[in-house]
């Protein structure tokens, strides 16, 4: 999508932008938040 919006912003779809930005952008950090906060509890590797 980067690539969208950086070089062909005169197609860009501001709904899906605004989507993205509150809706699916949240739904991801919610689900990464546990994740990363599990490997925190995993020992270093070598």
């Amino acid at each position: 999508m980067r690539n969208i919006v950086a070089n062909d912003y005169a197609n860009v779809d501001v709904t899906v932008i605004w989507d993205v930005a509150t809706i699916h952008a949240p739904q991801l950090i919610a689900v990464l938040e546990p994740f990363l906060a599990s490997l925190d509890s995993l020992p270093p590797q070598a």
